[in-house]
């Protein structure tokens, strides 16, 4: 995530917004990013890996978001 927000954002944005928000974790400082653009890049970007790792990888979309520390909400229908 942080690579991520330091792509779309820069590293100066990415340190300021880290120092604001101290110990969460890579998915909740994702959410918390201020401004728009980056904040969804992530999500894109993540989403695109997750159907990647899917179709050519063949691998679960849960065992993609625990290799990279995320958390997958449940859904109960």
């Amino acid at each position: 995530v942080d690579v991520l927000v330091s792509y779309n954002a820069g590293g100066g944005r990415l340190r300021t917004w880290r120092n604001q928000r101290p110990g969460l974790g890579d998915d909740l400082f994702g959410m918390s990013v201020p401004i728009e653009e980056p904040r969804s890049y992530i999500g894109k970007v993540l989403s695109a890996a997750t159907l990647y790792g899917y179709l050519y990888a063949g691998r679960s979309p849960r065992s993609l978001h625990e290799e990279w520390g995320l958390t997958m909400l449940e859904v109960n229908e």
